[in-house]
């Protein structure tokens, strides 16, 4: 076991050397790939996931308080319409609210969140995503496709900034979501304008840039976590 680590350990410093340029050290937790980035030492990667756990604990505290957020922003718009239509707004987001702060309350449970942190992370981003699409239950829209697509672009990019997953988690949930939400955009109601749908698209496509690149962007590593490791390894 001692053999082991020492390995793991010195494997974790030769890859440290390698990225030095000028004292100055390269963010190198990227040996999993772009989608799934990690450290080549699992003594490293052990440590890292120590030092951001709190920090990504509070990423999804934060992400749920902003979903409830949102949820009763928009609960209280379409409860002032009381429109028939509305009915199905009015109950998703009053799910969206509950589920929420269900999911918050559950990440002071320390260990069991600790030990279940993807499942609980990748739970709550479905469902909250899945919500957004019960806009196109409704045999006549309560609210304009346009409001559909905000509200599931603001969806997913809380999902990209604030559930603690690695890329490719992400990818798997945001994708299929956008799909959906485009193809019911174009199906569910009457005949959509071919430009609306390129509008579909356009959005899409520039909040999973901007998504992913917010999400890569708090994957690196502070300065000081760095310094840090060097001295444990």
């Amino acid at each position: 076991m001692t053999s082991g680590n020492n390995f793991d350990k010195a494997k974790g410093v030769d890859s440290v050397r390698k990225h030095k340029i000028k004292g100055l050290y390269l963010f190198e937790r990227c040996s999993g790939g772009i989608l799934n980035l990690k450290f080549d030492s699992e003594v490293l990667e052990s440590f890292y996931y120590k030092c951001t756990y709190p920090s990504s604990r509070g990423r999804f505290r934060f992400g749920t308080v902003l979903t409830a957020f949102l949820s009763v922003a928009w609960l209280m718009y379409f409860s002032i319409l009381q429109h028939p239509s509305c009915l199905i707004y009015r109950i998703g987001f009053s799910l969206g609210v509950v589920i929420s702060l269900t999911y918050f309350l559950m990440s002071f449970f320390d260990k069991l969140f600790r030990s279940r942190a993807i499942l609980i992370s990748v739970s709550h981003a479905w469902i909250s995503c899945l919500l957004g699409l019960l806009a196109f239950t409704p045999p006549e829209p309560g609210a304009t496709l346009a409001f559909n697509l905000s509200l599931i672009l603001q969806l997913i990019l809380i999902t990209y900034t604030m559930a603690p997953l690695r890329l490719w988690q992400l990818l798997a949930i945001c994708g299929p979501v956008s799909v959906l939400q485009i193809v019911l955009a174009s199906v569910r109601y009457d005949r959509v304008p071919g430009w609306f749908i390129l509008l579909f698209f356009v959005g899409h496509f520039s909040v999973h840039l901007i998504g992913i690149n917010l999400h890569l962007m708090s994957q690196v590593s502070p300065l000081s976590f760095t310094i840090t490791s060097r001295n444990s390894v």
